[in-house]
C-alpha cells in the first residue's frame, strides 16, 4: 500500500542526508533494499542498489523518458514532464494507493550531473506548489532522494536508488513502513529488465 505512496518519485526520479545507519532489509534476485530512519521523519527512507547490464548513459536516458515512467516505477498511475532546461526537469505523477488510502500526487524537480569518472547523479525533491494538486489525491509534500549510475565497465552499472518522503495525509508510520521494501525492489527490477533488453 504505501509504499506505492512513498516510491514514485521518485520516478525519474537531494541525497536524503539526513539518513544514516542503514539496515539490509532484502537481498534478493541481485537487489538488495536498506532501510533508515532519518533523524526529522518517523518514516522510513529507503536505499536500493543492483547492478545492471548497460552502460550508465543508456539507464539515465530511460529515466528521463517519462512515456516509461509508469511501466517502470512501482505504483505510477500517471507521469508528465511539464517543463526541461538542459539537465533540470519538472514532472509531475500520480500514485495508486490500495485501498482504503487515498491515491497520491507529487510535484518534482530533479537534476542530472555528471561527474569526472563517469558518474550520473540525478538528484530529485517535491516541489509541492509547482502544480496544483488533483481532485480527490492526497499532495506528498516532502521527498528527497537521488539515483546513481555508477560505472564499473563500459557496459555496466552499478546503480543506486535513494529516497526519504513522507506520504501525506493521515498514512501512519508504522503501516507506511510496512511496505517500503518493495516499491524499490519492483522498480529496479523493472529498470533492469528493461535497461538489459535493449542494449
Amino acid at each position: 500500500m504505501a509504499y506505492r505512496i512513498l516510491t514514485v518519485i521518485l520516478l525519474f526520479i537531494s541525497l536524503s542526508s539526513h539518513a544514516e545507519n542503514w539496515e539490509l532489509e532484502m537481498d534478493k534476485e541481485g537487489i538488495r533494499v536498506f532501510l533508515s530512519t532519518p533523524q526529522d521523519s518517523s518514516f522510513k527512507a529507503y536505499r536500493a542498489e543492483t547492478i545492471i547490464k548497460a552502460p550508465p548513459g543508456a539507464i539515465a536516458s530511460i529515466l528521463a523518458d517519462m512515456s516509461l515512467s509508469c511501466q517502470l516505477m512501482y505504483g505510477c498511475k500517471q507521469a508528465r514532464l511539464i517543463k526541461q532546461q538542459g539537465y533540470d526537469y519538472w514532472a509531475y505523477s500520480q500514485i495508486k494507493a490500495a485501498w482504503p488510502v487515498s491515491d497520491r500526487d507529487l510535484s518534482i524537480y530533479s537534476h542530472a550531473e555528471l561527474e569526472e569518472d563517469g558518474t550520473i547523479v540525478v538528484k530529485v525533491s517535491a516541489l509541492p506548489e509547482n502544480v496544483p494538486a488533483a481532485k480527490d489525491h492526497i499532495r506528498i509534500t516532502k521527498l528527497d532522494g537521488f539515483w546513481k549510475f555508477i560505472p564499473i565497465d563500459s557496459q555496466t552499472t552499478q546503480v543506486i536508488y535513494q529516497v526519504a518522503a513522507e506520504p501525506g495525509g493521515s498514512v501512519p508510520a508504522w503501516l507506511a513502513n510496512k511496505f517500503v521494501v518493495d516499491g524499490p525492489f519492483e522498480t529496479l527490477k523493472a529498470f533492469r529488465q528493461h535497461a538489459e533488453a535493449i542494449k
